[in-house]
């Protein structure tokens, strides 16, 4: 969701659903390990990934994008079926400008 630029739009009902979540994906991961790379880390597994990006977040370095994302949901660019309670907490609230 971070690292999709342009927003996105699913519905479960969709019975393309399942390969638009998959491309999503590929589009999302492809990016976020470009953003990594670009913050020093070399991280690819999930695992490591996430705690770089733990890590990057407490510098703040994730900040804009979290914003971003919030933006883009409000303006309705992002329609996810995702409940929210399902979302890491630091992606449910807003950064503090």
């Amino acid at each position: 969701m971070l690292f999709l630029p342009t927003g996105f739009a699913l519905d479960v009902s969709s019975p393309t659903f399942k390969s638009e979540v998959l491309v999503l994906g590929k589009q999302a991961q492809g990016n976020a390990l470009a953003f990594l790379k670009k913050h020093g880390s070399s991280a690819a597994a999930a695992g490591t990934a996430l705690k770089a990006l733990r890590k990057i977040h407490k510098l703040g370095k994730l900040n804009d994008h979290i914003a971003q994302y919030h933006d883009r949901l409000d303006q309705g660019a992002v329609v996810d079926p995702t409940p929210s309670a399902a979302l890491p907490a630091f992606i449910r609230v807003k950064p503090s400008q």
